[in-house]
């Protein structure tokens, strides 16, 4: 794996899961519309599973090993032991839903996980501890971490649970953590490191408080997934603290990266500006929707309103923060190159994310104000949908067509 110049092999493949992902999104939205005789869930399985794994583990580590490891080589042997995994559980996820095929291969994807962050970590260990560094380090103890929520679920749905209060507690611990923990470590590691390749300086304690306040946060903040089970009240005090906390760390980082933001401009293209700004836009609004989300009469609102609020808040942040920013970043250091076509392909998948994240959220407002839903919401959503996997589709050819 030689990731010194970007792999464009192995970040296509990325990409195709991403692709897959939005396709099996579609297909859910179909089935809304049009009677098709699919098994939803097989079908929700296989495109969430995916989504986290196919694209989002990926991504995340490619791009942790092109800033981070010097030895890139030698994960050549894991990357495609992940992708026969992923492979593995998308077919048995779609054909038998939780069985034994999609279960032996989730098995094996975190194993193979496991070794990606204790190989990493080990050369992590050895290089100066930047911010960088610890946020890179940080991420890969949070994949570890939401591992437990996964190998939870076997005792589980053997003593019968399913849908109980402890099953869904272990959906929610996997997500907080490779969300809040995974995700965003890694995102904030790879630019860090991204800025200082780019001689861009950002002041080192004002960072390394960034760093201590956000971490300290994200184990309290789990608090924030179990509220809609109507706990003692100090967990929603847990919770809100937790919350808050991440925004005033926020708050007192905010100038300190708008200032190298300006500086980090010109060497920007203006495409890779606006999916920077959005990512950047939407994981402030996170933060406000978390700390909301802490106070008893939202916390109610959202779990009555999960089809809505819940769904539209994890498509917000996995399309329109993770998504756009890797997507931009590798745009940026030339691992996807941008062309008429594969432009409007990303503007058509912004603008479809736009759309849907428009009409959850209103039907949200709406039901929760005790008015009638968007009409013919399910069709729009299914047309609205569509239009992210074309535009992904237009941005995958871009790839191969001479840039303009």
């Amino acid at each position: 794996m030689n990731l010194d110049k970007i792999n464009k092999t192995y970040l296509l493949i990325a990409f195709g899961w991403l692709l897959i992902v939005a396709v099996l999104g579609l297909v859910i939205r179909m089935l809304f519309v049009f009677p098709l005789g699919l098994n939803y869930k097989y079908i929700l399985h296989a495109h969430s599973h995916i989504a986290f794994l196919g694209w989002g583990f990926n991504a995340l580590m490619l791009g942790l090993l092109m800033k981070f490891s010097k030895k890139k080589k030698d994960y050549n042997r894991l990357f495609w032991l992940t992708q026969i995994c992923i492979f593995g559980f998308g077919i048995g996820f779609l054909t038998q839903g939780y069985h034994v095929v999609s279960i032996v291969f989730s098995t094996l994807f975190l194993i193979v996980s496991y070794f990606y962050a204790y190989q990493l970590n080990k050369e992590l260990q050895s290089q100066p501890s930047t911010p960088a560094i610890k946020f890179a380090k940080a991420s890969l103890f949070y994949l570890v971490l939401a591992s437990i929520g996964p190998w939870g679920m076997g005792p589980i749905m053997a003593l019968k649970m399913i849908h109980s209060i402890p099953y869904f507690l272990g959906i929610f611990f996997y997500l907080h953590f490779t969300y809040n923990g995974f995700f965003v470590m890694s995102m904030i590691a790879i630019l860090f490191r991204q800025m200082e390749d780019d001689g861009i300086e950002l002041p080192e304690k004002a960072s390394l408080n960034f760093y201590y306040w956000t971490n300290f946060a994200v184990i309290p903040a789990y608090a924030l997934s179990a509220l809609w089970i109507k706990p003692h009240i100090i967990v929603y005090l847990i919770s809100f603290i937790a919350a808050l906390i991440q925004i005033i760390a926020f708050i007192r980082f905010y100038p300190f990266i708008k200032n190298a933001f300006t500086k980090w401009k010109p060497k920007l293209s203006k495409l890779v500006i606006q999916l920077y700004r959005l990512a950047f836009f939407i994981f402030a609004v996170k933060l406000i929707i978390q700390l909301l989300s802490a106070t008893p009469l939202i916390a109610n609102i959202g779990y009555k309103l999960k089809n809505y609020f819940v769904i539209g808040y994890l498509h917000l942040i996995f399309l329109g923060m993770f998504s756009l920013f890797f997507i931009g970043w590798h745009i940026h250091n030339k691992g996807y190159q941008i062309n008429k076509i594969a432009k409007n392909g990303l503007y058509l998948f912004m603008t479809g994310i736009l759309l849907t994240e428009t009409v959850l959220f209103g039907n949200g407002f709406l039901t929760w104000a005790r008015l009638d839903i968007i009409p013919e919401h399910s069709r729009l959503m299914f047309y609205f949908t569509l239009m992210m996997p074309v535009g992904l589709i237009m941005f995958f050819i871009g790839q191969y067509k001479t840039k303009a």
